[in-house]
């Protein structure tokens, strides 16, 4: 294997790039035991991580649990530990794409695998979204530099932004969301392995822009005044807050992985539906925004007006159903409780269970965005209707009224312009009165055969009035 990163960038790399990525490593080894403190080794070079594989006093078959936390993937990464623990290499592969759809000519297509291969895989790869806040365009194009640099792809969408400058937001500003991925590969043990052995891939960290309010709230349970204080989530590496949830799992817990492995993966799930909850509230948030332009008269007929409100909901239409597929991913590979690793436990005790259902709420609230989504898209669509028949009505009005001008006007432009044929404007001073007399009676009478009913009013109106006086 000799490219370090994903094929489509290797052309845009000098030599000294590519042997960069060719070697990057960041892995940290955590041994759990139930029974004692875990302990952790850090790598930071691809040499050190084949010693270490290849030392004989390392002992790659322990009875309790352990988890390789790697973080991006390169290539000496990748051939160390998928030669010394015989991975498929459709674990690392996924984990390096990121596309939601293809090209007919793509070589890199990764078609889906039918469900009954999908429950018998020992890995998986989970996607998510992470959004982040952005002070100014500046900022999103250093953060597009910045992702060019993972040997992963990963992509920066913008389409959920919301940049109009009114209810306090700063101008230039916007979130852009990060596509995102995880996967956990789980040793299948061989009759003389007893141990636990599971690597977890994630991403690296954005620099770039400012996690969304501040960042997923941790979503442990607030401890009692009287306990110690816990250790805070680190909130500037995703790869330590990984590293910080694994090796907070309880004793109680790690004695049930023998029997359901995937426990193992729990810490970094809850910090993907961490992510989801933000995702779930901000679009609950930019929906009700929407709402409330078009509720009020005066956004409606800003620049941005009812065209800018469709211009941000017809995004959320075409990408919440991708989300949504994303969290079903999620709900039926790894948190399947069908899964032959998950069986084993009851649905009261198991962790894997508890988020399963996590999930699900998610999933729900996903589901009632995506019908509310369609109905602002309704209700935007007949707004835009019906302040098109108001102005259809208006121009008709306006209409009218030009042609009462033209009915009044245009038999005395007719009436003067006979009279004005004479070259002597002095034989007229005696004849004017018959301009008056025959102008005003032809307009009347052209006001009468353009509108009859009304004329036939405005008589009976005067004649009244006649009959009064």
């Amino acid at each position: 294997m000799e490219v370090g990163t994903f094929p489509y960038k290797w052309k845009f790399l000098c030599q000294n790039d590519i042997d960069d990525r060719a070697k990057r490593t960041r892995i940290a080894i955590l041994d759990l035991h139930s029974g004692k403190a875990p302990t952790r080794i850090d790598l930071q070079t691809s040499d050190s991580l084949t010693r270490l594989l290849s030392d004989p006093g390392f002992n790659h078959n322990p009875v309790h649990s352990r988890i390789f936390v790697v973080e991006d993937l390169s290539r000496d990464v990748i051939e160390a530990l998928g030669s010394q623990y015989d991975i498929d290499p459709l674990f690392f592969r996924r984990h390096i794409l990121d596309f939601l759809w293809y090209n007919t000519r793509d070589p890199w297509t990764e078609l889906p695998n039918l469900a009954h291969i999908t429950q018998e895989k020992n890995y998986f790869n989970i996607r998510y979204m992470v959004p982040k806040y952005f002070q100014s365009q500046e900022s999103v194009e250093a953060a597009v530099e910045q992702l060019g640099g993972y040997n992963v792809l990963r992509r920066l969408e913008q389409e959920l932004s919301w940049k109009v400058r009114k209810l306090r937001n700063i101008k230039g500003s916007s979130v852009g969301v990060l596509r995102s991925k995880t996967s956990l590969w789980i040793r299948k043990n061989k009759p003389d392995e007893s141990g636990t052995l599971a690597i977890l891939v994630v991403d690296p960290t954005l620099p770039e822009g400012h996690p969304l309010w501040g960042g997923p709230r941790y979503l442990e349970p607030c401890p009692s005044m009287h306990a110690p204080v816990p250790s805070p989530l680190p909130s500037n590496s995703h790869f330590e807050a990984v590293i910080h949830c694994s090796l907070a799992i309880p004793a109680s817990e790690l004695a049930l992985v023998p029997d359901t492995p995937h426990i193992l993966g729990t810490p970094m799930l809850a910090l993907v539906a961490a992510e989801w909850i933000t995702i779930v509230t901000y679009i609950t948030t930019t929906l009700t925004k929407i709402e409330y332009e078009l509720e009020n008269a005066q956004y409606r007929d800003s620049s941005t007006g009812l065209t800018g409100a469709l211009d941000r909901l017809h995004p959320l239409r075409r990408l919440m159903p991708v989300y949504r597929n994303m969290i079903s991913e999620t709900m039926t590979g790894i948190l399947n409780p069908a899964h032959p690793l998950n069986a084993t436990i009851g649905i009261e005790v198991s962790p894997v269970t508890k988020l399963h259902g996590d999930f699900n709420s998610i999933l729900d609230a996903m589901d009632s965005l995506q019908v509310r989504t369609q109905n602002i898209i309704s209700l935007a669509t007949t707004i835009i209707s019906i302040e098109e028949n108001q102005r259809a009505m208006q121009m008709n009005v306006n209409l009218v009224r030009v042609t009462y001008l033209a009915v009044i006007f245009v038999p005395m432009a007719f009436v003067s312009s006979f009279f004005s044929m004479t070259p002597d404007l002095k034989s007229i001073e005696q004849t004017v009165w018959i301009y008056f007399a025959v102008a005003i009676p032809l307009t009347i009478l052209c006001v009468a055969a353009a509108d009859p009913n009304r004329a036939r009013s405005v008589w009976m109106t005067l004649w009244s009035w006649i009959r009064a006086r």
